[in-house]
C-alpha cells in the first residue's frame, strides 16, 4: 500500500518538475532568444516597404508589407496564419463586384426614366402656376392682418445721456476685468516656471535624469541595426541642404555597420533607392532596463513629487 502511495508521489512529483522545466525554459527563451527585424524599403516611381518581425527560428513572424498605397499586416504561427490586417474576408470577391456593377447598369434606365416623369410634373405645375397666378391682398386693419397699421418700420430706441455713461462704465469694469484675469494667468505661470525650475535642480531629479539618459543611450545601443545595405539617390535642389544631409549619413558610417551607397544631386530635387536594414532586440533588455529605472531611490523621490503636485491641483 505504501509502495503505491510513494510510486503516485513519484510520479506527480516528476510531472511537477516538467511542468516548471518548461516554465522556466519559455522563461529563458521569452527573456534571451533575439526579436528579429528586417526592414526593406524602395523608391523608384512607387514607394514599397516591408517590416519583417520573427522570433524563436521564425516560429512566430509579423510580416508588414506596404505596397500601391495598402498596408497588409501578418501574424503567423509557425508558418500558419492566424490574423490578417486587413481581412480579406471582408472584401467583397471580383464576382460580386461584377455583379454589382451589373446590376447597378441595369438600374440606370430606369432612374433615368423615373427622374424624366419627375421633371415633367414639376415643369406642368410651374405653367399652371404662371397662367393662374394666386393674388393675396389685405387692407390694412382688417381682421386678418394680425399687425394692423404696421408699416414694417422699425422705432428707432433713442438713448439718453445716462445710459450712454453706464454703457461706458460697464464696457470698463469688463476690461479692467479681462486685464486683471490675464495679469493673474502670467503671474500663475510664472509661478509654475519657478516651481518647474527648483524641481529640476534637485540633485534627486538631476541624478534620476542621467539615469535615464544614461539607460536610453544603452537601449539604443543594443537594438541599434546589424546591417545597413543599398543606394540612394537624393536631391533637394539646394546644394547647401543637399550637402548637409550628405554629412549628416555620412556620420553613421562611424557607428554603424553600414554598405549604403550615397549618391547626391546637388542640382534636382529626386529621392529614389533601395535599402535594407537588418538588426535584432532580446527582452531581457527591456527587462533589466526597466529593473535599474524601478530600483533607483532617485527615481522613485521624483515620481513621490509629481504624485504630490498632482494631488496638490487637485
Amino acid at each position: 500500500m505504501w509502495h503505491m502511495i510513494v510510486i503516485i508521489l513519484k510520479i506527480i512529483g516528476i510531472g511537477l518538475l516538467l511542468i516548471l522545466s518548461l516554465l522556466l525554459l519559455a522563461l529563458l527563451a521569452f527573456l534571451f532568444v533575439p526579436v528579429r527585424y528586417d526592414i526593406w524599403g524602395k523608391t523608384q516611381g512607387d514607394i514599397q516597404g516591408r517590416l519583417k518581425i520573427t522570433w524563436l527560428l521564425h516560429a512566430v513572424s509579423v510580416p508588414i508589407l506596404y505596397q500601391k498605397g495598402q498596408l497588409t499586416v501578418k501574424v503567423k504561427l509557425l508558418g500558419i496564419p492566424i490574423m490578417r490586417i486587413p481581412d480579406s474576408r471582408d472584401k467583397p470577391s471580383d464576382e460580386k463586384a461584377d455583379k454589382a456593377e451589373k446590376d447597378q447598369e441595369a438600374r440606370a434606365p430606369e432612374e433615368e426614366e423615373t427622374a424624366a416623369v419627375v421633371e415633367a410634373e414639376r415643369t406642368a405645375r410651374e405653367q399652371e402656376l404662371s397662367l393662374h397666378p394666386v393674388e393675396i391682398s389685405q387692407q390694412p386693419g382688417s381682421q386678418e392682418d394680425p399687425f394692423p397699421g404696421d408699416t414694417g418700420g422699425k422705432k428707432r430706441k433713442r438713448f439718453s445721456l445716462a445710459d450712454i455713461l453706464v454703457g461706458i462704465r460697464e464696457k470698463l469694469k469688463k476690461l479692467q476685468y479681462t486685464i486683471c484675469q490675464f495679469c493673474a494667468k502670467i503671474r500663475e505661470g510664472r509661478q509654475q516656471l519657478a516651481k518647474i525650475k527648483e524641481f529640476i535642480m534637485l540633485d534627486s531629479t538631476r541624478a534620476a535624469l542621467r539615469l535615464c539618459k544614461g539607460q536610453l543611450f544603452y537601449l539604443l545601443k543594443k537594438i541599434r541595426p546589424r546591417k545597413i545595405q543599398g543606394w540612394v539617390h537624393f536631391g533637394t535642389g539646394d546644394p547647401a541642404l543637399t550637402g548637409e544631409i550628405l554629412g549628416g549619413i555620412s556620420a553613421l558610417y562611424a557607428i554603424w555597420p553600414c554598405r549604403l551607397m550615397l549618391q547626391p544631386d546637388f542640382q534636382h530635387r529626386v529621392l529614389e533607392g533601395e535599402i535594407r536594414i537588418r538588426g535584432r532586440m532580446r527582452m531581457c533588455t527591456f527587462v533589466g532596463m526597466a529593473w535599474r529605472l524601478w530600483r533607483d531611490k532617485n527615481i522613485k523621490a521624483v515620481y513621490k513629487k509629481i504624485r504630490e503636485s498632482a494631488r496638490g491641483r487637485k
